[in-house]
């Protein structure tokens, strides 16, 4: 088959939606090492320039909490040890590009962003 498939990790599985500490880094780093394990390396496991693409979603709500930068370098340091160099996506736009010449932390922190939004309003 063709068909390519990559992971959209879902954050609040293991940062509830009001945590301002990562209280638990190792159950991101024990689910990063789970993707690496069982998908990044099939064969239809979707890359961008040869690095396999993980999107998460809610990485603004972890920047809201001022956790962001820490969940991402747990992610990237986890695969890192697997021998992986994530592609990240963060869902980090809602509704509104940044402005021009706007200081816009995401792009420090992740290779691309959407304005996915799960309520379907553009």
């Amino acid at each position: 088959s063709t068909l390519e498939f990559a992971i959209l990790y879902e954050t609040l599985k293991f940062v509830g939606k009001d945590d301002v500490v990562v209280k638990k880094p190792q159950n991101i780093i024990d689910s990063i090492n789970h993707i690496c394990d069982n998908f990044v390396q099939h064969p239809n496991y979707y890359h961008i320039d040869g690095r396999p693409v993980l999107v998460v979603y809610l990485t603004r709500r972890l920047e809201r909490n001022g956790i962001f930068a820490e969940v991402i370098l747990l992610m990237r340091t986890a695969a890192a040890k697997k021998g992986y160099n994530f592609f990240i996506v963060g869902d980090h736009t809602f509704g509104n590009a940044p402005r021009m010449n706007e200081q816009y932390s995401a792009f420090d922190y992740l290779d691309a962003v959407t304005n996915y939004d799960v309520y379907g309003s553009l």
